[in-house]
């Protein structure tokens, strides 16, 4: 399992980087999201890299205090993307699941390579 985390470069995309997500990528992610949404000069993102994520339950479960704190976080990330006034784009190749899948939905646009697919797991 390798530690997730998000990367913003210079052009305007949003890397996901890694496979396992907690509560401190979350923040992170919300960090990289504040910063772009209050540049004036930023009209699209693009969101690319790896889209078959998971979100360490483990780590967030194990303390209610923190179960709420993460979903309304990851709440306030989607509805961020959503109701900006940037155009978010999601680049898939591959498999969607986890918090990738969350964000990806959240775009405006999804462009995925043929043979990209949604997973889900109900265990």
């Amino acid at each position: 399992m390798i530690e997730g985390k998000f990367e913003l470069s210079n052009d305007n995309t949003i890397r996901i980087i890694g496979t396992s997500f907690d509560l401190n990528s979350l923040k992170s992610l919300n960090h990289i999201l504040q910063k772009i949404i209050h540049d004036k000069n930023v009209k699209k993102i693009y969101i690319n890299g790896n889209f078959n994520t998971k979100l360490q339950l483990n780590s967030i479960f194990n303390n209610t205090s923190k179960i709420d704190e993460s979903l309304s976080l990851l709440h306030g990330i989607t509805q961020t993307i959503e109701q900006s006034n940037i155009i978010f784009v999601a680049n898939v190749k591959g498999i969607m699941r986890g918090l990738a899948l969350e964000l990806a939905l959240s775009c405006n646009f999804i462009k995925a390579e043929i043979k990209s697919m949604i997973k889900e797991e109900i265990s």
